[in-house]
């Protein structure tokens, strides 16, 4: 295009299609170019200019957009295409006009003459300065991190670049989109994609010039980024099931197969293969369905090693937050902070002697619970420093304090409120003499202590936490979805220390059968300021000589909180109650538990040998899941 050709163009209400791909609807991109680019130099005269396009033919699977109805290409009014010159120089076009349909658009913008024109869309994809055209190519990026939209892909995603023939330009698809479903989409944060011994998958590579109507990438990446995983996250509403999503890469032959890992809310699993897997420009592959049953665990050490979040009891880690981890292959002994991924069959134990600051835990197999063991005269000493960063997890383990029979196993060690203390599916064996915890210092406790989906066979009648007569006070003391059973003998406590002030108590949708109370009461507190006590199953079928209470708050009343939709069984007279003093201690809206007359496990599961228990099905909803 030239300064004469100007008016003509223009005049001209033309129409821009890019051919090639999939997506339902491309969105106004909102990146801007490099400042250089639109701020070129002084002595280049900028002009209007308007460019139209016509529509490359091609396979209707194979637009830039297609809908799955009428598997058309669409564009959107304020759409923006770069524009770069032979010149050396890049500038952002926005689409004034589209036509009814969708299939084609004007582009309009200012521009310095030059011989030929090169444009990408969409415009954030374009990562060059509009120098690079002088060596024949252009800097354009297939994001590693892609947006799933329902039907369609990432308009942010699919790249298309187009050379001039006069004022019109065509667009050529530069991707191969990768088509699948979801048989089982809910609770899928998002979908991977690798290739095996593939490295170059998305990033900002160069199209050359040359080959654009052939839609060719350089063989170079000068330098600039490469990933060989795309990461395909779920839309805000979450994955629909039975529903076509797409994801764009780099177009190549990858010999060696690929693997697609599906991303859960509490693990990872993958579809893997083998077989060569040719991937061609303007192409779309289909994966077809995805099903959850044909998919594989992959170990918790490799997830978070390829940047997967580990959840763990609702507090969340992956590698790119905090940092790198070890994996114990054999039995061996932890001593300094760190987080550790025990291989299944192997035990941990902690042999430090220096302050816990960020130590983290985990059980390597999903569903196999690996071994972390205390031992006499090495308990742990937490220490967060003041600065309210520290933390102490254990998730997928067998916490085995039976080994120190006269060493409780954690403490606070300084003067300061301990951040963050929390077991996630966990099985908790109890020292015989020792709580786990004791912390008796009135000026040392713990904000956010929680046993998340774990499980314990009562054996000792040692308490969770002992804190003795101190008044100190603490944060919010969680036990949900957790499993306790034992012979009813046993006088065990969560928390045993009458004098402490808790600012939150929640103890929701757990199973207790047959475990009995120190001083018949579970949370013995001095006070507890708020409460939630709701959705628990408690059963004792041995003797109960007085009843057996969730909470005591013995300086004052709970204040505030929720207690309802508890149920009990006790086949006596003798029951359960939410708040050790009645009424006297309740606040408005409290709901006392409620007596069953008849088994809740009549119909279910009932098995103390392996603490298995699973309630009938008018009980369902009430206690623990597993």
């Amino acid at each position: 295009m030239n300064g004469n050709m100007e008016g003509m163009i223009m005049k001209m209400k033309k129409f821009f299609l890019l051919a090639a791909a999939v997506a339902a609807a491309i969105s106004c991109v909102k990146e801007s170019l490099p400042a250089e680019n639109e701020n070129p130099a002084p002595e280049a005269e900028l002009v209007p200019m308007t460019f139209t396009a016509t529509a490359d033919n091609g396979e209707a699977e194979t637009k830039v957009f297609y809908d799955g109805q009428t598997k058309t290409t669409q564009w959107k009014s304020g759409d923006k295409i770069a524009v770069i010159s032979s010149n050396g120089t890049a500038f952002t076009f926005e689409a004034v006009e589209v036509s009814e349909d969708g299939k084609t658009a004007v582009f309009e913008g200012l521009a310095e003459n030059a011989e030929t024109y090169y444009a990408v869309s969409p415009a954030s994809a374009y990562k060059g300065d509009g120098k690079e055209v002088l060596n024949g190519t252009l800097y354009v990026n297939i994001p590693e991190v892609q947006n799933a939209v329902a039907g369609s892909f990432d308009p942010a995603a699919f790249v298309s670049v187009a050379s001039n023939n006069g004022g019109t330009l065509s667009f050529k698809n530069s991707c191969t989109v990768v088509k699948f479903r979801l048989n089982d989409a809910e609770n899928v944060k998002s979908v991977r994609f690798t290739a095996n011994e593939v490295k170059n998958l998305a990033g900002t590579q160069n199209v050359l010039t040359t080959k654009i109507p052939t839609h060719s990438w350089g063989s170079a990446f000068d330098g600039r980024s490469s990933y060989d995983m795309i990461t395909l996250n779920a839309p805000a509403e979450g994955f629909v099931a039975d529903t076509d999503y797409y994801m764009t890469m780099r177009p190549q032959t990858m010999a060696k197969g690929i693997n697609l890992y599906i991303e859960y809310t509490d693990c990872v699993k993958v579809r893997k293969g083998a077989s060569s897997f040719a991937a061609g420009v303007n192409k779309i592959r289909d994966l077809k369905a995805i099903d959850a049953s044909g998919l594989e665990d992959i170990t918790l050490y490799e997830g978070y090693q390829m940047g997967f979040d580990i959840n763990l009891g609702g507090y969340t880690i992956n590698k790119s937050t905090h940092g790198d981890a070890i994996l114990m292959e054999t039995d061996s002994e932890i001593k300094t902070n760190g987080i550790y991924f025990v291989k299944e069959g192997v035990t941990a134990s902690y042999t430090g002697t220096g302050g816990i600051k960020n130590l983290i835990v985990i059980g390597n197999k999903p569903g196999e619970r690996s071994v972390f063991k205390t031992l006499v005269n090495a308990y742990m000493k937490l220490n967060g420093g003041g600065d309210g960063t520290g933390y102490l997890a254990f998730h997928n383990i067998v916490f085995d304090q039976t080994a120190t029979s006269t060493q409780y196993a954690i403490t606070v060690n300084v003067s300061e409120t301990f951040p963050l203390v929390l077991f996630s599916n966990c099985e908790i064996r109890q020292n015989s003499a020792k709580p786990i915890f004791y912390i008796a210092n009135v000026a040392r406790s713990i904000a956010d202590l929680r046993f998340i989906d774990c499980d314990c066979n009562v054996t000792s009648a040692q308490a969770f936490l002992s804190c003795g007569t101190v008044a100190s006070s603490y944060g919010t003391y969680t036990v949900s979805n957790c499993v306790f059973y034992g012979d009813g003998t046993k006088a065990f406590n969560l928390h045993g220390g009458n004098m402490v002030t808790y600012e939150n108590i929640v103890f929701t949708n757990n199973t207790f059968v047959n475990v009995a109370a120190g001083n018949n009461i579970w949370f013995n507190a001095g006070t507890i300021k708020n409460a939630t006590v709701a959705g628990n199953l408690l059963f004792m079928d041995k003797s109960l000589t007085n009843n057996i209470s969730v909470l005591n708050s013995a300086n004052a009343a709970v204040e505030s909180g929720r207690i309802e939709n508890n149920v009990c069984y006790t086949g006596q007279e003798k029951t359960f109650t939410a708040i050790y003093g009645g009424t006297s201690k309740w606040f408005e809206g409290v709901t006392e538990i409620t007596k069953l007359t008849s088994n809740p496990f009549a119909g279910g599961t009932f098995d103390m040998t392996n603490g298995i228990f699973v309630p009938g099905a008018e009980y369902a909803s009430y206690g623990a899941t597993r």
